[in-house]
């Protein structure tokens, strides 16, 4: 049907980028001079909101392989590598946004340490730290490479620094946003449904169709006592099971037989990963050997990991504690 097709559009630059071709680690960071918390890696955040603190000093290290280098410069410009790397800090409440310059070496030194001072005062909530690298001086005719200063030539995945203890939210993995699907060009065709999830790319977005309007209010109730919240626990247990559902099939859909350690294609799926397998093979000391029997249940009994991963989501969403909940409430209510 062509109505139930959403086409991905996706903006692309008129020369040579790499969107993935350099890398940024964040290697530890000081909170008053004293050590701070240790990065994560997978899911890329470092959290600074356990204790406070007025200044913070978070060491990184930017990666340029010459591989990207040689697909972003022409060769006329690769000996001179006109180039230098920005690290820009973004914090969306705040409206922060500042941007600190890295000079190239002319030979060697791809790969370069550094440190960012954050003022605790000038930020909330969390700040993102991107590297890219840019165009630093004009270029001759080259077709299909970048010639102005300041065009961006590469770029890396994201760091997230969390500086104060957001609230809970109901998504994990995602991010929940409500949409009218009717207004929407793109979502236009699914306007019947509760919501549509979008999990082909880095951050997965589960987008709630506001067009139902007694739905939306009953996922945003804020109670945590009451029918409301009963029903509200009850709802997301529906919509979490086929969301998680997604999540799990496309997670699996990319593990290599031959790999048991593969690396995933989106970092959040190996989060998917961890945070279901315990459900579905509790007798599993290690997340390798659930991998093991997860790669074999696949090649060998898919309705049976079908089975499981439905028994697991049950489990890790307590449907019936919740059920059972909101089936009391309406009791009680129903006698008075």
């Amino acid at each position: 049907m062509p109505n139930a097709t959403r086409h991905k559009l996706e903006r692309f630059l008129p020369y040579a980028y790499e969107r993935f071709g350099i890398e940024l680690e964040l290697l530890g960071c000081e909170l008053d001079g004293r050590a701070g918390p240790e990065p994560q890696s997978e899911p890329r955040v470092l959290a600074l909101d356990a204790e406070p603190w007025r200044r913070a000093r978070v060491h990184y290290r930017v990666s340029v392989p010459e591989r990207t280098l040689k697909a972003v410069l022409p060769p006329s410009d690769r000996a001179s590598r006109p180039a230098a790397l920005l690290l820009i800090m973004r914090c969306p409440s705040t409206r922060l946004r500042r941007g600190l310059r890295i000079a190239l070496a002319p030979r060697g030194g791809h790969a370069i340490d550094g440190a960012l001072v954050i003022e605790r005062d000038e930020c909330e909530g969390t700040l993102e730290l991107m590297p890219y690298l840019v165009r630093e001086t004009a270029g001759g005719p080259a077709p299909g490479y970048a010639r102005r200063p300041g065009e961006r030539l590469a770029s890396a995945r994201p760091w997230l620094l969390r500086v104060h203890a957001a609230p809970s939210i109901s998504g994990k993995f995602l991010d929940v946003r409500y949409r009218s699907f009717k207004e929407d060009a793109l979502l236009a065709s699914f306007q019947d449904n509760v919501y549509r999830l979008e999990c082909d790319q880095d951050a997965p977005v589960l987008w709630i169709n506001a067009d139902h309007d007694k739905l939306s209010a009953v996922l945003d109730e804020r109670a945590t006592t009451g029918k409301k919240a009963r029903l509200r626990d009850v709802f997301y247990d529906l919509v979490a099971q086929g969301v998680w559902s997604q999540l799990f099939v496309r997670a699996v859909s990319d593990l290599d037989e031959s790999e048991e350690q593969a690396e995933s294609t989106y970092g959040w799926q190996d989060g998917v990963l961890r945070e279901v397998l315990p459900f579905m093979f509790p007798a599993s000391p290690s997340h390798a050997e659930r991998v093991r029997e997860l790669l074999r249940l696949r090649k060998d009994d898919l309705a049976l990991l079908i089975d499981r991963l439905d028994a697991a989501l049950q489990a890790k969403s307590q449907l019936a504690a919740h059920m059972s909940s909101l089936a009391e409430e309406l009791l009680e209510a129903g006698k008075r």
